[in-house]
């Protein structure tokens, strides 16, 4: 009986209940994805196929935010930017060599010449997600409320701007062409399913208490000693490693694309998932 009572003890302690809902509830929503997916597999064509990969992809991207805007609180247009870098990162990584010598000539030597695999452009893309959401979110969650949506908005109109203007990196405003397209099914719905459990997990860290703390109080937050910032910051990174995930993908499962496709393919999602955090 005393080793029982230890044993479910230490269970208790090495997962809280709150981890265990969490992750019963990823599972759920993990599983009914699968299920999803298994019946286009099986009895859809590559047109419907097409549509439920798209879907996920977009799933990934609106995880990205939600991680941030639904728990702080702070409506983000930021995040398609990170999406389109995304986009552009793994175009220029996975791009065949020959190809890129005729479509980016001009294209700086470190670039070039890479022709990683998707699997392998994704986890340069995702550590580089890292760094930009670092750099990026430290200032500008300086700010709060209204100012630092305001601060999001300019972030996005200043990586469209750079995209656009990087000829020789992005060839400007014309289509990126040259793309491989590997990104399927099941790539995406399993880059999405691990968004999944990563968002809703999120939610019950340190972190992610912080986060919706100071977003409903934010003087009483504050006032017990919650670092709004720090778990602010958390919050932006990890939704930026999401929307940057979901821009690798976007791009091999388009092959062409331009800074327009982008922010066009990616805005509708915002305010849809901002409203429903």
């Amino acid at each position: 009986m005393a080793s029982a009572a230890m044993g479910e003890g230490s269970t208790r302690s090495f997962m809280p209940a709150a981890f265990r809902n969490a992750s019963a509830d990823a599972l759920c929503m993990v599983t009914v994805l699968l299920l999803a997916a298994f019946i286009v597999f099986f009895f859809g064509g590559a047109a419907m196929q097409r549509v439920v990969t798209y879907a996920a992809i977009m799933l990934t991207a609106v995880l990205g935010l939600q991680i941030f805007s639904g728990n702080s609180g702070i409506v983000s247009f930021g995040h398609a930017a990170f999406v389109g870098l995304g986009a552009y990162a793994t175009g220029i990584l996975t791009m065949p060599a020959a190809l890129q010598r005729t479509a980016l000539r001009d294209l700086p030597q470190f670039l070039a010449g890479y022709e990683l695999s998707f699997f392998a452009a994704l986890a340069v893309v995702l550590i580089l997600a890292v760094v930009i959401g670092l750099l990026t979110g430290t200032p500008l969650l300086r700010l709060s409320g209204s100012s630092a949506s305001i601060a999001t908005l300019a972030m996005l109109i200043i990586v469209y701007t750079l995209l656009v203007a990087g000829r020789e990196i992005t060839r400007g405003s014309q289509p990126f062409y040259g793309v491989p397209r590997e990104v399927g099914l099941w790539t995406a719905i399993g880059v999405a399913s691990v968004a999944l459990v990563v968002a809703r997990l999120f939610r019950e860290t340190a972190f992610g208490l912080a986060t919706r703390a100071a977003a409903n109080d934010e003087r009483g937050a504050a006032a017990v000693g919650v670092d709004q910032r720090t778990s602010r910051l958390a919050a932006w990174v990890v939704g930026a490693v999401a929307a940057m995930a979901a821009g690798a993908m976007m791009a091999q499962f388009l092959g062409a694309f331009s800074p327009r496709d982008i922010s066009t393919s990616a805005s509708p999602c915002w305010p849809c998932s901002s409203s429903a955090a």
